[in-house]
């Protein structure tokens, strides 16, 4: 194998590795892991900055959460760590707390938000009667403890629509 590359600025072994394609050209830049960090590839000697944000995205890595112990296996459903990470999905009830900095390191690449907002089955409005009755619930609380009376009153009626519709869909199903 070749030498190993090194530090743009430091001369140590380099350990992230950028590449830039811009106007044709191809711009590469080696840092080490401590200068990378530190100085970012502003520091590179090069006029042109091959990605900006470097510094950020470094930082982001360093405050995520820590992945669950490597070889980490569910005891009830044996989902590995590298099978959650391959498949984006958990095994069984258990898997959850085992890789649960794992799951909350990856929710914002898989789903955008943290309620449904798309289509939902056939027969389903209970579900959504039961997803607006904690949200108008919460809408109560908060204008309770602002003294917004009238939207308190407001919040109670669609509370009490919403509990007679879900009633009347119970037994309906």
């Amino acid at each position: 194998m070749g030498d190993p590359l090194h530090c743009a600025i430091c001369q140590a072994p380099a350990t992230v590795h950028l590449t830039r394609i811009a106007d044709g050209k191809i711009h590469k830049v080696h840092l080490c892991e401590h200068c990378a960090g530190h100085h970012g590839p502003a520091g590179h000697g090069q006029a042109e900055n091959p990605l900006p944000e470097l510094a950020g995205l470094l930082a982001e890595l360093r405050q995520a959460p820590a992945a669950p112990a490597v070889g980490a296996v569910c005891p009830e459903c044996g989902l590995s760590e590298a099978d959650l990470r391959k498949k984006a999905r958990l095994g069984c009830a258990h898997c959850y707390p085992l890789f649960a900095s794992g799951v909350q390191a990856m929710l914002p690449r898989i789903q955008p938000g943290l309620t449904h907002t798309g289509k939902h089955p056939a027969g389903a409005r209970i579900h959504a009667a039961r997803a607006e009755l904690t949200r108008r619930r919460d809408a109560l609380r908060r204008a309770v403890k602002a003294e917004h009376y009238e939207a308190a009153a407001a919040a109670r009626d669609a509370i009490a629509s919403l509990e007679a519709e879900i009633a009347s869909l119970e037994k309906s199903a």
